[in-house]
Formats: structure tokens, C-alpha cells, sequence
């Protein structure tokens, strides 16, 4: 029935309108509303609603671009129209709790569970909207070879004993070399310089 996701999202926020109104939480004149990735969070992060500073202005909300089960788009709508309710500085708090709980969102709150009964009234604004229009995006991930996995491990060893250990070289650079519950010292340890010296043996 809709050409673009925007549309879709838009006329399924105003199909929602109502319930925020009868449970006395009515949801702001405008709502931003658009798909795309959080800002400076996980890539799994179903949806977003960004908040100005200035209240006066709207609210944006955006979905997560690799979910397109019309279910899930609905439901972290839902979730992301409590946050453009209430002040940000709420988060996931009691006063969301309380909202999102009367609409029948599920804990816990940073997920988008449903009761049964919200899930009824998600089918019923799913069948008036029909099927979101949008393609999942399935970002390609370029695979870490080996040896590039290698050179940021560090096996860290005892001077004086067995014990050792693996870390990252990011987190021995910025906190330093561990120490071994009996001595002091434990010296780095490439782990491809390792393999190369047992080969040479």
C-alpha cells in the first residue's frame, strides 16, 4: 500500500496516536520518523529516538535497517514513541517502565517484548498497513584473516614461571603487562615469534 518506508512509518505512528492518548501520555504534534542505523551504538540496536535539547522541537526516530519482520518494525516503533514521550533523561526508567508497560510492551525495557494483547493490535495495524516496504539490508562484515588476529594477540608469559596469558596489544598498550599471582614481572610474547621459534626447534 506504501511506496516508501517513510510513509509506511509514518501513518503506522498515527495509528498509534490514540493509545498514548488514552493512556494520558500524548505523543507530540510531530515525530521524525526514518530508518537507519543508532549513532555511536550497536549495529543490532533495533531502534533509536534521538531528543533536542530544545523540547520544543520534534523527536527522531529511526529504525534499524536490518529488520524488516513487520512484527518487530511495529513493536521498536512502539518503544521508540514512549522515548519521544517522555524527557530523555528517563531512559529506561520507572516513568517508561509505567508507559511502555499500560501499552503493553513487556520487560525488559530495553527489548521490544510483547503481550499477547499488544501483539493483536500490532496484527491489526499490520493488516491495515500491509507490507513494509523495504528490503533488509544484510551489511557485509569483511572476514579477519589469521594472521591479521595474530598480530593483535599477545601471548604474555612469567619470567620466573609457567603462568601466562592472552590479550589484546590495544589493552596491554594502554593498561600494561598483568601481573602473575606469585612473582612480578611477565614479559610479552607475539604469538606467531612463539610458533616460529617451536618450528625452528
Amino acid at each position: 500500500m506504501y511506496n516508501t518506508r517513510e510513509e509506511y512509518l509514518n501513518t503506522a505512528v498515527e495509528l498509534m496516536r490514540p493509545w498514548f492518548d488514552v493512556c494520558r501520555n500524548p505523543l507530540p504534534p510531530k515525530v521524525y520518523v526514518s530508518v537507519g542505523f543508532a549513532h555511536n551504538k550497536a549495529m543490532e540496536t533495533l531502534g533509536v529516538c534521538y531528543k533536542d535539547s530544545n523540547i520544543d522541537k520534534p523527536s527522531h526516530v529511526f529504525i534499524n535497517p536490518m529488520v524488516n519482520d513487520d512484527h518487530q518494525v511495529l513493536s521498536t516503533l512502539l518503544h521508540e514513541l514512549c522515548h519521544a514521550v517522555l524527557p530523555p533523561e528517563v531512559q529506561h526508567g520507572n516513568e517508561f517502565a509505567e508507559l511502555a508497560g499500560s501499552l503493553g510492551l513487556t520487560a525488559p525495557w530495553r527489548s521490544t517484548g510483547t503481550s499477547d494483547a499488544l501483539l493483536e493490535r500490532l496484527k491489526e495495524v499490520s493488516n491495515k498497513l500491509g507490507k513494509y516496504p523495504h528490503q533488509q539490508l544484510v551489511p557485509y562484515v569483511k572476514p579477519k584473516k589469521e594472521g591479521e588476529r595474530k598480530k593483535n594477540i599477545l601471548k604474555v608469559k612469567c619470567s620466573e614461571c609457567e603462568f601466562e596469558v592472552r590479550m589484546a596489544r590495544k589493552m596491554l598498550e594502554t593498561k600494561g603487562a598483568p601481573i602473575c599471582p606469585d612473582h612480578s614481572s611477565m614479559t610479552p610474547i607475539l604469538e606467531e615469534e612463539e610458533e616460529e621459534g617451536e618450528s625452528e626447534e
